[in-house]
């Protein structure tokens, strides 16, 4: 054999051996690039739906806990005279405002420490802003003596029945105010109200009476945001409604 015939031999081998070439490794590379483009979108894709999901529960465990201790702290309150003013001139009242954006009462249990025992002034108010959205904030007073309840009240008057007229405050918020819920709307308290000549109506405000609390308070609004658990409203009964000295 000569060195022709062994050299084309060699060159042969060497084609059958040969690697990719230029254009076949651009577009590897190419195709390489579009795979980790749709892998990094679809992470991205699922990263931000998972967080997305993670802030959905929270704000869902955060309505159904506002919900389930203003149902706890209405449940507990308390029927109470409270008396007011000089000794000489001392008069009495049940401590309740009903309004139809505010709410005020005794109650045993409180909202800050998550616990019972004690008497505390709780105070419920509807604030809204220029959107028209509101937002439902609560302030906590403890209660030692009849004397706290000028944390709420204003000042008494009597009508020309006789009857006495409590003026309650201005709710205001303070560095102890909570922010239950916000982005709401259609905001409003409702009262169970049980008159013996005709039937029993929910009413946006509390008529009053000196022997007894309404049987049952209704927080009511709509949230704003769609999807998960939108608040709706939040409904309780009282289990001591008669006044006690």
């Amino acid at each position: 054999m000569n060195k022709n015939s062994q050299h084309g031999e060699s060159k042969a081998l060497a084609l059958d051996v040969a690697g990719v070439t230029l254009v076949e490794l651009l577009v590897a590379i190419t195709l390489l690039g579009f795979v980790s483009l749709g892998l990094l979108f679809a992470m991205r894709i699922g990263i931000g739906t998972w967080q997305r999901g993670d802030a959905r529960l929270a704000v869902d465990r955060a309505v159904v806990t506002a919900g389930d201790l203003i149902a706890a702290q209405i449940a507990d309150a308390q029927a109470r005279n409270v008396g007011w003013g000089p000794l000489e001139q001392r008069v009495s009242f049940l401590l309740f405002d009903g309004a139809p954006e505010r709410l005020h009462f005794l109650t045993r249990y409180s909202v800050a420490r998550r616990e019972r025992g004690g008497s505390y002034l709780a105070e419920y108010w509807f604030e809204h802003d220029a959107r028209g959205e509101c937002r439902l904030l609560y302030n906590e007073y403890p209660f030692r003596g009849d004397n706290d309840a000028v944390a709420v009240v204003e000042k008494l008057a009597r009508d020309p029945n006789g009857q006495i007229l409590v003026q309650y405050r201005a709710p205001h918020a303070g560095p102890n105010t909570r922010i239950l819920y916000t982005g709401l709307h259609d905001c409003g308290f409702e009262y169970l109200i049980e008159p013996s000549d005709r039937p029993v109506y929910w009413g946006n405000l509390w008529p009053g009476d000196f022997r007894k609390l309404p049987h049952a308070v209704a927080v009511r609004f709509q949230g704003v945001e769609a999807g998960g658990i939108a608040p709706v409203a939040t409904v309780a009964m009282i289990n001591a409604r008669e006044v006690w000295p």
